[in-house]
């Protein structure tokens, strides 16, 4: 099958998936087996997987295991076990490497569709950091970038709103709350448990409560268009302030020279954060938002306030009227 001229063909993307599936391979690698991250930021996902398969809960935490992180809270919602459940065969690192270079490969697959001007993403240090940690954040966007796999977002609902955002229709509206629905007529109690946990966690913060995180918020002059509505919703929504979660603002860059414009500008940010706060993660915030959230803000303020209006928010409109 051949691509327009315009459009990559399937073995460059094949190819471009693989690059993305290599470097998180050796960058998760190092994390597991040279810094012994033992798990990663999957640890959360692969033990919830595990105690929910043994008949557990695991908002309780009720099943012993001699692991780090062993008393840290479940902060997904359930339906996220969903992204642990094919790697729970596997020992903890090497689950967290296999989910970690499987969501790359289906990231960069999906994301050349039409062409390559995100592909330097892969050299940005909300990439490297996804890969290092095993986050969700690269299958989470994968799933946005499919509009049959669009409900899977609600695997992460805080990204997963602002990427609604970025495309909203029925059909992640029908099927993602169904798919939500259906875990909680299986386990009624988790929802209540996990809503407490999202009020109490020490990690995850809007970008709007920080000095110049309101500044984004000036993107509302663009909102007909989706990288505009997608910033905005980023700027609102409590996240994970640790440079990984910052991975959708890639598809505000529309050409690969913003598109490394925005990864230099990340290594920028990682750099200064690193050195003025020797790495504390609580002061990561002004450092992400100057580096990734205002550059986003300034090609957005540079493009027209033009784009076609999704069907759900026209129809919502018209309701009103």
């Amino acid at each position: 099958m051949n691509a327009t001229d315009d459009q990559p063909t399937v073995g460059t993307r094949f190819c471009v998936a693989a690059a993305f599936a290599l470097v998180a391979f050796a960058v998760c690698w190092r994390a597991q087996y040279v810094a012994h991250a033992l798990g990663g930021d999957h640890l959360m996902i692969w033990r919830a997987a595990h105690i929910v398969l043994d008949g557990g809960d695991p908002y309780k935490l009720m099943w012993p295991m001699e692991l780090p992180a062993l008393h840290t809270a479940f902060n997904y919602p359930l339906p996220a076990i969903g992204m642990g459940l094919p790697f729970v065969w596997l020992r903890q690192q090497d689950a967290a490497i296999a989910f970690a270079t499987c969501s790359a490969a289906l990231l960069g697959f999906v994301l050349t569709k039409n062409d390559l001007s995100r592909v330097p993403m892969i050299l940005s240090v909300p990439f490297w950091f996804t890969a290092q940690l095993a986050q969700t954040s690269a299958v989470i966007l994968a799933f946005a970038l499919v509009r049959e796999a669009g409900a899977l977002t609600a695997m992460k609902p805080n990204i997963g709103l602002a990427l609604f955002a970025w495309r909203p229709t029925w059909r992640t509206v029908i099927l993602g709350g169904g798919f939500v629905a259906g875990t909680i007529i299986i386990s009624p109690e988790w929802l209540p448990q996990w809503l407490h946990l999202t009020q109490i966690s020490p990690t995850h913060h809007a970008p709007v409560r920080s000095v110049i995180g309101a500044l984004p918020l000036l993107a509302i002059a663009r909102w007909r268009r989706p990288e505009a509505r997608l910033l905005i919703a980023m700027t609102l929504i409590p996240h994970g302030l640790y440079f990984y979660d910052e991975l959708p603002l890639w598809l505000v860059a529309q050409t690969q020279t913003e598109s490394m414009l925005l990864g230099g500008f990340s290594w920028v940010g990682w750099l200064g954060w690193l050195v003025a706060s020797d790495g504390r993660l609580g002061q990561a915030a002004p450092w992400i938002i100057a580096s990734l959230y205002l550059p986003c803000l300034v090609m957005i303020l540079r493009r027209p306030n033009e784009g076609e209006t999704p069907e759900l928010i026209t129809r919502i409109v018209e309701r009103f009227r």
